[in-house]
């Protein structure tokens, strides 16, 4: 549902101006949603949009860990994240998908086809329980070769980026710089 609200939304504001004047972006459920949003875009062969900016997203659901050594540094990013919750987070995604299966690239855009998707910005904190998620989709990105930047600031947590003011700056600047 909240996908189709947001392609609805594009739609209209392509009424307005070209997609290469639109960026999207979105912050952790946001962000995974803002990809799935240019993966539909490409699906239906709109125009694209400029960027894509995304913070601490949810693009890789589902069970990230590939061995015991992952599984490890996963659990020990999971305890030090005070946002994300290992409790919480199936009952989330079950309502997020819906009827939709898991591995569907509308609710984990890492299935998706990423070459093609808009140049994107990506930023994680490095002590948050979904960055190694985050990293497998830039991975996956970069196999794919899309145009990706990946940005990990060491010590941070989840969507650091929102909620940090003057300590964020350098984030900041790179989101200005790639929107100008």
């Amino acid at each position: 549902e909240a996908l189709d609200m947001c392609m609805e939304l594009y739609r209209m504001m392509l009424e307005e101006c070209p997609g290469e004047e639109i960026a999207l972006g979105g912050d952790s459920a946001g962000g995974g949603l803002a990809a799935s949003v240019a993966l539909q875009i490409n699906a239906e062969g709109l125009s694209k949009p400029n960027n894509l900016i995304l913070i601490s997203p949810g693009v890789n659901c589902g069970g990230t860990p590939r061995n015991a050594e992952e599984k490890a540094y996963e659990d020990l990013l999971l305890e030090r994240d005070v946002v994300v919750s290992t409790v919480a987070f199936p009952t989330v995604l079950e309502l997020w998908s819906g009827p939709l299966d898991i591995d569907d690239w509308r609710i984990n855009p890492m299935r998706g086809n990423l070459r093609d998707l808009p140049p994107m910005l990506i930023f994680a904190g490095g002590h948050e329980g979904m960055e190694m998620g985050i990293r497998q989709f830039v991975e996956e990105a970069i196999r794919q070769d899309a145009d990706v930047v990946y940005y990990v600031k060491n010590g941070k947590g989840h969507a650091h980026v929102m909620y940090e003011g003057p300590a964020a700056a350098e984030e900041y600047r790179m989101i200005v710089n790639r929107l100008l």
